[in-house]
């Protein structure tokens, strides 16, 4: 097995599919800077277009009663 980052003889299974703790880190930058993402499905962007739009009354306004507590 190769390690995915740097492409070296996995000699330790102990990190798996890297083969240090410093590939397997440098792997984990990357998702928290933006590297890698995973995209959204059609599905889920119509969902959310879906609930943006009941944030606005018939007239087309701000609902103003979206996101306020109970009085």
């Amino acid at each position: 097995m190769f390690c995915v980052i740097c492409k070296k003889q996995c000699q330790d299974q102990k990190f798996a599919p890297f083969c240090s703790l410093r590939c397997k880190n440098l792997d984990l930058g990357k998702w928290f800077n933006g590297s890698y993402f995973i995209p959204e499905s059609n599905n889920e962007k119509n969902a959310r277009q879906i609930s943006d739009l009941e944030l606005y009354n018939e007239s087309g306004c701000p609902d103003s009663s979206v996101g306020r507590a109970e009085d």
